[in-house]
């Protein structure tokens, strides 16, 4: 390899490192969606089971998922492009 191609693989290497670490998934023992100002859930997130995704919402009134399973293990907020 040369020269100019390690620094090359080394300036990606950190910016992949830095998006894997903004789209990874959250347990929910580690961390729960934020709740909406003056709503009673939170922003639409996308939640999992290990076995499917939903992009839903949690009720912070009823303590629960608006997902069709009630065992939802991960979640991860859902990034929209940039509109510029």
């Amino acid at each position: 390899m040369q020269p100019s191609e390690k620094v090359f693989c080394k300036k990606y290497e950190k910016r992949i490192t830095e998006l894997e670490a903004e789209l990874r998934w959250i347990p929910i023992s580690e961390e729960m969606p934020l709740q909406v100002s003056g709503h009673w859930g939170s922003e639409l997130v996308l939640a999992t089971d290990g076995k499917q995704v939903w992009v839903c919402k949690y009720n912070f009134s009823a303590y629960y998922w608006t997902a069709p399973s009630a065992d939802i293990t991960h979640w991860m907020p859902i990034t929209l492009p940039n509109k510029s």
